[in-house]
């Protein structure tokens, strides 16, 4: 109960390799900087089984929610767990659906937790060293 699993891996929506055209159109006008900031954000992080992730990759959104495997299994977002059928739902996955979800997450946690965060910041996380950056937005 509330304990990662192994086999649970950490899903970038926006791809760590961006190169479909997808999202090249909604991201390309950002800096780096800026980039960087909205794949590790927490708005764009979610919660997979290893197997699921490694297939999903870096396709474009469209293909991330609906995907279907070799043996014609459907294992897109929309056929998961509560947070991958929530993010399915989504038409678009822009930086502003990044950020509106980040707060959704973060709004969740305070109700959920019964504390107020002063600010609301940009949460990054490091996956190699299990660090988490924090920012202001």
């Amino acid at each position: 109960h509330g304990k990662r699993k192994k086999e649970d891996t950490i899903e970038h929506i926006y791809p760590q390799s961006p190169n479909d055209i997808y999202w090249k159109n909604r991201f390309g006008h950002l800096k780096p900087s800026e980039k960087r900031q909205y794949l590790n954000s927490l708005g764009n992080l979610l919660l997979l089984n290893r197997s699921k992730n490694s297939k999903l990759q870096n396709y474009d959104f469209d293909k991330k929610k609906c995907l279907l495997n070799k043996d014609g299994k459907e294992i897109g977002y929309y056929n998961g767990s509560y947070s991958e059928i929530e993010v399915s739902k989504h038409k678009e996955w822009t930086p502003d659906e990044i950020k509106k979800r980040g707060l959704l997450m973060l709004q969740f946690m305070e109700e959920r937790w019964k504390f107020s965060f002063d600010k609301y910041y940009l949460i990054i996380v490091n996956e190699r060293s299990n660090h988490f950056i924090v920012l202001s937005l």
